[in-house]
């Protein structure tokens, strides 16, 4: 794959908290999905480890290893639209404990999928001359899946 803009990539949402029969690229690819319109941004995905120290004394080296990874969140910034099917899902999942479960879609036809909690989906009006936008958060509890065109 070569770089590229995100223009042409699309976000979804899993209709439904029901979690995939597996957590790999065809048990997540078995799902019904909404796109979620107008997003404006999709924001990072990221992960990371915490990073454990040990500190021998006959060493006089410290040790550094990698702990629990915490699979991150991805923050959406789009316009806001009362009537779009994947934001109504996105409204919906804020109201759920359950994990819901996303597909970016690239251009290329690479897809990336992972599992996890709405946390917010709050409106913003700004401006005069401001489009009335959302902001939605996802706390992100899978590792991710890549599905490569």
């Amino acid at each position: 794959m070569t770089v590229s803009t995100n223009a042409g990539n699309k976000f979804y949402v899993s209709t439904t908290a029901t979690p995939p029969a597996t957590y790999d690229a065809a048990g997540y690819g078995a799902l019904t999905y909404a796109e979620v319109g107008e997003i404006t941004d999709l924001g990072t995905l990221s992960a990371e480890y915490a990073v454990t120290e040990h500190n021998p004394i006959g060493d006089r080296n410290l040790q550094k290893l990698k702990g629990t990874r915490d699979n991150g969140s991805q923050d959406l910034t789009l316009g806001f639209d009362t009537v779009d099917a994947g934001q109504v899902v996105m409204q919906a999942a804020l109201l759920s404990d359950s994990n819901y479960h996303f597909k970016i879609a690239l251009k290329s036809g690479d897809i990336v999928f992972y599992s996890g909690l709405v946390t917010n989906f709050n409106i913003v009006f700004g401006a005069a001359d401001d489009v009335v936008g959302a902001e939605t958060s996802i706390a992100i509890n899978k590792q991710r899946v890549y599905d490569p065109a």
